[in-house]
């Protein structure tokens, strides 16, 4: 598998935790294109939005995930 594959065709790839209607990539397994994260804050601490608790890599809610459409991403089985 290639990782820079995945990443032609969407802007992150890794693996995906859902929390409510909150979701975010696992910090142990995420990958950025440069150019989607260039000037963005990147945070892999946890939050608790709407106290629901987003662990490690919850922190990119806001800032990388929040704007992107998950019904339009893959993500590994």
């Amino acid at each position: 598998m290639s990782i820079l594959s995945k990443l032609q065709n969407q802007p992150i790839y890794g693996l995906l935790r859902l929390r409510d209607k909150y979701w975010y990539l696992s910090a142990i397994m995420s990958f950025f294109c440069y150019d989607y994260v260039r000037g963005k804050k990147v945070d892999f601490m946890p939050v608790t939005p709407d106290k629901f608790y987003l662990d490690s890599g919850g922190g990119n809610w806001y800032s990388l995930y929040s704007s992107l459409d998950l019904n339009k991403l893959s993500f590994p089985l």
